[in-house]
């Protein structure tokens, strides 16, 4: 039995598969890269790994104010946990959304409408 491959063909499939391969490659590591700079916790795991999202290491004062700061933090008493989501809701929100829409959906949602205070240092 003699085997025949037609060349063409095989080279063909063969690039193919290693252009499908590549590209996939390039988006799982594309994905990846966008996983350790998204999301809530991307900057919690940057500083606990000591490394900034371009690869530098964050300076030893930096990460030690920082350290001390949040310390100071977690023993503050908590005036409850819709107060935090709302200002959470309302730090983060102004950042994504314009005003009129972020007050709107506090006020949908059973949360205190945003303030005078909050819409002159967010939007002022």
């Amino acid at each position: 039995m003699k085997l025949v491959i037609n060349t063409s063909q095989f080279l063909t499939g063969y690039l193919e598969w290693y252009d499908f391969g590549i590209t996939n490659f390039l988006k799982t590591m594309t994905n990846n890269q966008n996983s350790l700079t998204t999301g809530a916790d991307a900057v919690d795991i940057a500083i606990d790994q000591g490394i900034d999202f371009d690869g530098s290491p964050i300076p030893t004062a930096k990460l030690e104010l920082y350290k001390k700061v949040m310390e100071l933090e977690n023993g503050r008493q908590r005036s409850g946990v819709s107060n935090t989501m709302r200002s959470r809701i309302v730090r983060i929100g102004v950042k994504h959304i314009a005003k009129d829409e972020l007050n709107k959906l506090l006020i949908q949602a059973d949360f205190t409408q945003l303030k005078e205070k909050e819409i002159a240092f967010y939007y002022g």
